[in-house]
């Protein structure tokens, strides 16, 4: 029985190519992706485009079709970096799912190619990635963690550590710095790598940054109440730039 291979296409920075040159060339591209897909002599091959710079193909997967379309999109990649002297580089992302479902719906085998996708780092490393059992079981952790926050930062289950920072020449303690945990009742302690990207997600960041804010001073207070100056550094989320009252949180916060 033939196998088969769900492919989904990104190109990293076509926003900006749009931006820069317009849609004219960023449609020029497209055509290009289109026409590559479509340039092979099999029946076999299913593609079509989802949305913006997204297509989706459908091909046995021993022919390894996304090697054959990355080789004709780096060829108009480099063209338009030569015929516009380009200050961005376009790179073309493959996530490859390898039907092993087939009563699947496609529009499940469609996300799990691009859950595959998303796990490729911008502009860099490998731009082929593939799903499997352990990405989908990640994906489901992610969503039920994310549905856990609010109840999460209601229930304070977020917990402070505190990393001393040393003068190398006196070796005194001279500050620290706030590290925040996430006590989980079901998963232990989580750490931030795990959390952060999920809360920059929501407006809940902004909630458990006020909290290590709230913490920090608490205990420069009591520093201060038995005779030790010591500064805390702690982290500010580029989302908080955004909250109309996040100067004003920090100045009462350090007044008080």
């Amino acid at each position: 029985q033939v196998q088969y291979s769900i492919i989904a296409t990104n190109i990293w920075q076509f926003k900006m190519l749009n931006d820069l040159l317009g849609r004219e060339s960023g449609d020029e591209l497209l055509r290009v992706i289109g026409r590559a897909c479509a340039d092979h002599e099999r029946e076999d091959v299913v593609f079509g485009r989802l949305e913006s710079d997204k297509f989706v193909i459908c091909a046995p997967s021993g022919i390894h079709l996304e090697e054959r379309l990355d080789r004709s999109v780096q060829e108009k990649f480099e063209e338009l970096h030569e015929k516009y002297n380009l200050s961005i580089q376009l790179t073309n992302f493959y996530g490859v799912y390898e039907v092993t479902e087939q009563t699947a719906q496609i529009a499940d085998m469609c996300d799990r190619a691009g859950m595959a996708l998303l796990t490729l780092p911008d502009g860099a490393g490998s731009r082929v990635a593939f799903y499997d059992e352990k990405l989908r079981q990640e994906k489901l952790r992610d969503s039920q963690l994310t549905a856990q926050l609010p109840q999460a930062v209601r229930d304070g289950q977020f917990i402070l550590h505190f990393q001393p920072q040393f003068d190398s020449r006196s070796s005194r303690i001279v500050g620290a710095e706030a590290l925040v945990r996430w006590q989980h009742p079901q998963y232990g302690m989580i750490p931030p790598d795990q959390f952060i990207p999920l809360l920059e997600q929501t407006a809940l960041i902004y909630r458990l940054d006020q909290y290590v804010w709230e913490t920090a001073c608490q205990v420069i207070s009591g520093f201060l109440q038995q005779g030790y100056q010591l500064p805390i550094s702690v982290n500010v989320s580029p989302r908080d730039i955004y909250s109309a009252d996040v100067y004003q949180t920090l100045t009462e916060l350090v007044a008080g």
